[in-house]
């Protein structure tokens, strides 16, 4: 496909890129890793009159630990961190494991190379691992606009619906910081794709901690069955309350919070086979991540 004419911007500050987002408004968009921007430019999905790559601004590719205001751990991470670094980054694979996994199972290494974490949290596909990975998380996206104003939003507020997001036309996400995870905590991701490479039917994330034998918490997240990722709260609750909470029934509960999901028809699978899928990844997810975590005695 041709693509329509734009004019191209290489900024080389958050300043400059902010400024040109300011003038240009509606009629531009970022350009990140081009993972997801490019096919759709190429397939006349999208079409803007102005291109800002912000691939030259070196503030934005970081990866580090600080601690928050109550003294908790927290890894900040770039917008423009791209998906292999965060799959090799020795610090990213101690303080939140998770995410690394996540990261490593990204498409294909040509994909890994050049896509980022800013660019796919900002295209808000609702079946994408990043996105769903960060709901699970509890990760907050901090993102600067013109004139320099700051904001943080937790990812289960920041997607609004299919490759919809609550950012305004000049503001860019600027990194994003994720709690380390903790002692006894374990995780998991399970994922369904119709081939290697692909975006997933369906994908799981969960994570858990276990002390004195017990499951203490869990964060549940699943992408694809809906317009944004979704977190399951409810499932979360009945694990943590089961009448046994030393041995709760993984399976009923999981099944249960699959049943309950408002799934429609998409062209490549039906609502109930990917009901099934949403069951089988549920429970699979939760049971290895409490395993990981050192399971329940």
């Amino acid at each position: 496909m041709i693509l329509s004419p734009f004019e191209y911007h290489a900024p080389t500050t958050i300043d400059e890129a902010l400024r040109l987002l300011s003038d240009y408004g509606d009629d531009s968009r970022i350009l990140a890793g081009g993972q997801s921007l490019i096919p759709l430019l190429k397939l006349n999905l999208v079409e803007v009159g102005h291109i800002v790559d912000i691939k030259h601004i070196p503030e934005l590719s970081s990866i580090g630990l600080e601690a928050d205001p109550e003294g908790r751990e927290m890894l900040r991470v770039g917008a423009l961190t791209r998906h292999s670094d965060l799959e090799r980054s020795e610090i990213v694979r101690k303080a939140v494991p998770l995410l690394a996994e996540t990261a490593a199972g990204i498409g294909h290494q040509m994909v890994r190379n050049r896509g980022t974490i800013g660019g796919s949290l900002a295209h808000s596909d609702p079946s994408a691992d990043l996105c769903t990975a960060s709901i699970a998380l509890d990760a907050a996206i901090n993102t600067v606009s013109a004139g320099g104003k700051k904001r943080t939003v937790k990812a289960g507020e920041f997607f609004e619906g299919p490759l919809s997001n609550c950012l305004s036309a000049d503001e860019l996400i600027e990194s994003v910081t994720f709690p380390s995870t903790g002692p006894g905590s374990g995780h998991s991701i399970k994922k369904f794709t119709l081939g290697t490479g692909d975006f997933p039917i369906v994908v799981v994330c969960a994570l858990a901690t276990v002390r004195d034998g017990r499951l203490a918490a869990i964060a549940i997240s699943i992408g694809g069955v809906g317009g944004t990722p979704l977190r399951l709260k409810d499932a979360e609750q009945a694990l943590l309350s089961a009448a046994s909470p030393e041995t709760p029934d993984i399976g009923t509960i999981t099944g249960k919070a699959a049943s309950s999901l408002v799934i429609e028809d998409d062209p490549r699978v039906s609502a109930p086979y990917k009901r099934k899928l949403a069951a089988t990844l549920l429970r699979r997810s939760v049971a290895e991540a409490i395993g990981k975590a050192g399971g329940i005695s």
